[in-house]
């Protein structure tokens, strides 16, 4: 009980609880349980609370908060059906630089209940492999990454064939959506 009211309290300091109407506070509380009480829950209770408002702006542009919780419901989704078919909850290794695809990584492999493993952008391909082995421990691994980064990613996961890899963001030209 009382990481709830702590969580409340964080909520109503950042300004996510604030007097409005009942029906804003229920959906709210609806999407804060299926989002469940991690360190992301203010990206679920945001798109109830203001969904129409810019919650992401990057150099693809912005997003909504409601876009942005969509984004992270369906990258959990995709999450959840690359599934290996392990009873071990999977590892979502994250190597991104600070844009909506970090935000989204982060935000649906929490939603799925993943362990995520936040890589050092600057790691090298042994460092990474180490680093990954030791942490996931044997269970599914998927990383998210940035194009910037695939030598460095296909360098560590040469040994993890079965590894899922999900490109979070391009620099391409042709690239619109990241």
């Amino acid at each position: 009980m009382a990481g709830a009211w702590g969580l409340v309290g964080t909520l109503w300091r950042a300004r996510l609880i604030a007097p409005m109407r009942p029906d804003r506070y229920l959906r709210m509380g609806l999407a804060m349980r299926r989002a469940g009480l991690t360190a992301t829950v203010g990206f679920a209770a945001a798109a109830q609370r203001c969904p129409d408002r810019p919650g992401l702006i990057d150099e693809h542009g912005s997003l909504t908060w409601q876009q942005l919780d969509d984004r992270c419901d369906a990258l959990g989704v995709a999450l959840q059906q690359t599934d290996s078919g392990s009873d071990l909850p999977p590892t979502v290794a994250v190597m991104c630089r600070n844009h909506r695809g970090f935000i989204e990584a982060l935000v649906g492999a929490n939603r799925i209940g993943a362990d995520v493993l936040l890589l050092n952008t600057s790691f090298a391909g042994p460092a990474m492999a180490e680093v990954i082995e030791r942490e996931s421990a044997g269970r599914p691994i998927t990383v998210i990454y940035d194009e910037e980064f695939t030598d460095t990613v296909e360098r560590a996961l040469r040994d993890i064939p079965n590894a899922t890899r999900i490109l979070a963001w391009t620099d391409s030209a042709d690239s619109t959506d990241g």
